[in-house]
């Protein structure tokens, strides 16, 4: 099973810094990506974002297919002051990976009580 959590950007100050763990190869990753508001933010632009923190694994996810929208609490999240990581939305979608397999694809927009996006992303 392959899991990475990436701390993706803040919104406010558009700072963009992403750091993926994954949970099997034990790597990390640091990359640049793009910067868009929550309410903004499509299930296409999570996958690309997940591809771009993959790059350099091994394997490295290449893209995202078909991605689609299971849940939406964009509308209705509010931030909380000293709340942990609300989720906005979660999308599945078929990970392309560069060792030949394709596999089911989760993936999630959390946010932190500063404005913190982070994009989950797991088989």
């Amino acid at each position: 099973m392959r899991v990475h959590v990436v701390s993706a950007w803040t919104v406010a100050t558009g700072l963009v810094v992403a750091v993926a763990a994954a949970g099997v190869a034990s790597r990390s990753t640091v990359s640049t990506v793009a910067t868009a508001a929550p309410a903004a933010m499509t299930c296409a632009q999570l996958g690309v974002e997940a591809a771009r923190v993959s790059k350099g694994g091994t394997p490295e996810l290449l893209t995202v297919r078909a991605p689609t929208m299971v849940k939406d609490n964009r509308a209705t999240y509010t931030k909380k002051a000293g709340a942990k990581a609300a989720l906005l939305m979660t999308c599945k979608g078929t990970g392309v990976w560069s060792d030949g397999t394709n596999t089911a694809l989760t993936l999630q927009l959390t946010v932190d009580a500063k404005g913190n996006q982070f994009v989950v992303y797991y088989e």
